[in-house]
């Protein structure tokens, strides 16, 4: 490392940018916005900017607006802030460069409310975008033009209606996202399946994509007879041209540059040095964005490439597993799961992507010119990704297709990479051939330590699921039990918050899933979960599907048991008296009784009683009304009480209280939400029997941990 001064030097940087980023030192790049300017946009139902149109985007359903250069009218004065997207129902015309003022509703980005919740403030910091606006009023301040960007616009256009006419729909929305970066009409099923087979990295255009084509050309170029300096100016202008294309992904700007510091290399005749060049790359992204320093995209595209830096080997497999080795902490630690076959399946489709490349590209665009010569050259192209589609289904349905570990902690990843990378050295400089196979036997040591971590006795989670309610109960047992699961204000939460927060704690199997009533905001997330089941678009499973016993059953009622049936999970159901019984952990169900005939849901809520030595919990769903009146003979004190109907006044009265006296009750709900819940009233009477209350809304998700002797409770947006 002494003869690579420059790498030393970026790496030195690339640290300095790190340790500001974990002190949380404000951005030296650029002024942040105030926290008045924040109260003013909270405040404000509609606000006046201005903005410059820098991309479009067609989604199936809306129409997307990218404003930079955006300022802010505040009280007369202009202020800048950062890029704004703005989402319509009906086509916009504007052309790129336009200056457009707009008048609505801005929203900030918000951050996640639950562990393993997607990022999105992340997701769009990188592209340094801090707020979004929802049909708002528009008028155009000066039309600009900006020809090389309404070029790439249009050929995108016309290539991506080309390949719809030349292939299938499914293929169509496969194939586009690997040419041409467009994800818009790829299916649900499609983009879990290739996540599942471990090829979900093909969908986007990634460094493997530019290599191929930057070295794949160069080299064509160099057979030819072309001089240097023509084969290596022009495979770096199209490989600019194409990451402008297709969109400039992190990955693809990393290979790019690397690939243009390749290129300048050969041209003045000096050896080419990967780690510098992988360093320098890393720190010219950085000083860009430094918001990558945190970001999925960045670090598995990077972590990858220094994976080669430790090993190299002739043999494919050896190589690719090594691959997975080094990635395996970033994947665990952005998606909470590895595919177990990914390395198998890459093997196949890491060598024939060039194929689906260069036969996408050349049929796409020659279908503009000739419908047949576009079908010709296409056929390659088709014909792989229906092989990979086979082959994916085959994955799907085979046993343990993901192994579910759940989000490392930073300390066991860093433990992780120390313990690789000496073995790795080791391998390679000291250990002889028969010798090497101690250091596989350790390795399964080194993947415990990465996923180990401490578990509590009792841990129960009120997830943040926007106006429904979703709880997680975890013991030291890995037994894992599920309350309700739904939502009115969230739309596929079971896909978007549920599932994801049961992966990132390595939950791979719910023992019960307890469903109070059949309202939507308690059980459409549990119906997405059991069809996910069905189909194999998870590795998740679910043991028992637990139903309260009521005299009839609606339609929703009779949809569960069928999605559990086709889920193949068996459905008890619960009536007053009624016991499940895990060692020392008691669930006993209150409610409803036998002979209850009533119709109301809410009042006929199963209501759950959970005792672990000395721990009480209560969970009531939506009970109000006749119901709670008809458990008040069976409640005692608790220390933890799930509020009943998200913080109606019409539920949770006081002589409720009276007897219940929790130590902490806990409200799920959504921000700002149309039934105006919490409602004052409950407020109060919850604060006039002294408990401490938390809200979902307010705090995100909400843990409270025991060990059936003392508890605590911590917030998420704490944390």
């Amino acid at each position: 490392m002494n003869k690579r001064p420059l790498c030393l030097i970026c790496i030195f940087f690339i640290l300095g940018i790190w340790v500001m980023d974990v002190a949380g030192i404000p951005d030296i790049w650029g002024s942040r916005e105030t926290s008045q300017l924040h109260e003013y946009i909270d405040q404000h139902g509609s606000v006046d900017l201005w903005g410059q149109i820098y991309e479009y985007q067609e989604k199936k359903d809306t129409f997307q607006i990218y404003l930079t250069q955006t300022v802010l009218s505040v009280d007369s004065k202009l202020i800048k802030i950062k890029n704004v997207k703005i989402t319509c129902r009906e086509a916009c015309t504007y052309s790129m460069g336009t200056v457009l003022h707009v008048r609505g509703q801005l929203k900030e980005i918000e951050a996640p409310g639950n562990p393993g919740q997607f990022d999105s403030q992340m997701y769009y910091a990188v592209q340094d975008i801090g707020y979004t606006m929802w049909e708002p009023e528009t008028d155009v301040i000066k039309v600009g033009r900006e020809p090389l960007q309404e070029m790439f616009a249009g050929l995108r256009g016309r290539m991506a209606g080309s390949i719809d006419a030349l292939v299938d729909t499914e293929t169509a929305g496969v194939l586009k996202s690997i040419v041409l970066g467009d994800k818009s009409d790829l299916e649900a099923e499609q983009k879990v399946q290739y996540q599942m087979s471990g090829i979900s990295h093909i969908l986007a255009i990634s460094g493997l994509h530019l290599t191929l084509l930057g070295m794949g050309l160069y080299q064509i170029l160099r057979k030819m007879r072309a001089g240097m300096v023509l084969a290596c100016s022009v495979s770096g202008m199209v490989m600019i041209a194409y990451a402008a294309f297709t969109g400039n992904s992190v990955a693809t700007l990393r290979a790019l540059i690397m690939f243009l510091l390749l290129m300048g290399a050969k041209l003045v005749g000096r050896t080419y040095d990967l780690p510098t060049a992988l360093a320098v790359s890393a720190l010219v992204l950085l000083i860009q964005t430094p918001a990558y320093i945190r970001y999925s995209g960045f670090l598995l595209s990077f972590s990858a490439v220094a994976g080669s830096l430790f090993f190299s080997s002739k043999n494919r497999v050896l190589s690719a597993l090594l691959l997975y080795l080094v990635t395996l902490p970033m994947i665990l630690y952005f998606f909470y799961e590895f595919p177990t076959y990914g390395v198998l399946v890459n093997l196949l489709v890491v060598p024939s992507l060039c194929v689906v490349l260069l036969g996408g590209l050349a049929g796409g665009a020659a279908g503009i010119i000739q419908w047949y010569l576009g079908k010709m050259l296409i056929l390659p192209a088709q014909f792989l990704l229906h092989l990979y589609e086979w082959v994916g289904k085959m994955v799907q349905w085979m046993p343990g297709t993901t192994w579910i570990a759940g989000q490392p902690e930073k300390w066991n990843i860093l433990l992780y990479y120390v313990g690789l990378g000496g073995g790795l050295y080791m391998w390679q400089r000291y250990l002889l051939y028969k010798r090497r196979f101690l250091l596989l036997l350790a390795l399964p040591l080194l993947i415990w330590a990465l996923v180990w971590h401490k578990d509590v006795d009792i841990k129960i989670v009120a997830l943040d699921v926007g106006q429904g309610d979703n709880i997680v109960i975890s013991t030291s047992d890995d037994i894992h039990y599920l309350i309700d699961g739904g939502s009115s204000t969230v739309n596929e939460v079971g896909t978007y918050r549920i599932i994801p927060y049961l992966k990132s704690q390595g939950i791979d199997t719910l023992e019960y899933i307890f469903v109070s009533h059949t309202d939507a905001d308690h059980m459409n997330g549990v119906a997405e979960l059991l069809e996910a089941v069905a189909k194999q678009e998870t590795s998740m499973r679910v043991k028992h599907l637990v139903l309260p016993r009521w005299s009839f059953k609606d339609e929703k009622y009779l949809g569960l048991e069928e999605a559990a049936a086709q889920a193949g999970v068996p459905v008890l159901h619960m009536q007053q008296g009624d016991r499940i019984m895990d060692g020392d952990m008691t669930w006993t169900c209150l409610y409803p009784d036998s002979k209850n005939k009533s119709t109301d849901i809410n009042a006929l809520s199963m209501t759950l009683d959970l005792n672990y030595k000395k721990f009480d919990a209560l969970f009531t769903g939506d009970l109000e009304g006749k119901g709670e009146d008809a458990v008040l003979g069976q409640l005692r004190d608790y220390d933890y009480l799930k509020v009943a109907h998200h913080g109606s006044k019409y539920s949770t009265e006081q002589d409720f209280l009276d007897l219940v006296k929790p130590e902490v009750s806990v409200i799920s709900c959504g921000e700002n939400n149309r039934y105006g819940h919490p409602h004052e009233e409950l407020i109060q009477r919850l604060e006039f029997c002294g408990t401490k209350i938390y809200r979902t809304d307010q705090a995100g998700a909400i843990t409270c941990e025991t060990d059936g002797e003392t508890w605590r409770i911590y917030e998420f947006r704490e944390s």
